[in-house]
């Protein structure tokens, strides 16, 4: 399956695998796979927002892509296809500053945004 051209750095796939280790860790009775689910919601300053989740079902919609290696650990994303459209050829980070630390899309499908990075236009 192409992989629509999600992309994510190094260190936002160490951050999202370190956050699943971490509730993994937290909850040892729980033996689900967990995966990284990023959606696209109506709202937001801008028009559309992004959320992120940790999410272990899947769905009638969902589509899966893998990214990683065996070395650097394997990690699961997944994308509805309705959001799939919003999300082409984006680049999953991570970034930490003074004031703020989290994952972020670089959507070079986005026309417009607001100053958080949560939100934006198409």
């Amino acid at each position: 399956m192409p992989d629509f051209g999600i992309n994510i750095t190094g260190k936002a796939l160490e951050k999202a695998l370190s956050h699943i280790n971490e509730y993994k860790s937290a909850h040892p009775e729980d033996k689900g796979v967990y995966r990284i689910r990023i959606e696209v919601l109506g709202g937001g300053c801008a028009g559309f927002q992004y959320n992120f989740s940790l999410d272990k079902d899947l769905k009638k919609d969902d589509i899966t892509f893998k990214k990683g290696n065996k070395d650097s650990g394997e990690l699961e994303i997944v994308v509805s296809e309705l959001s799939l459209m919003y999300l082409q050829d984006i680049t999953i980070d991570y970034s930490e500053g003074l004031t703020k630390a989290g994952f972020e899309i670089i959507n070079p499908n986005a026309t417009g945004g607001c100053g958080c990075g949560n939100s934006f236009s198409v």
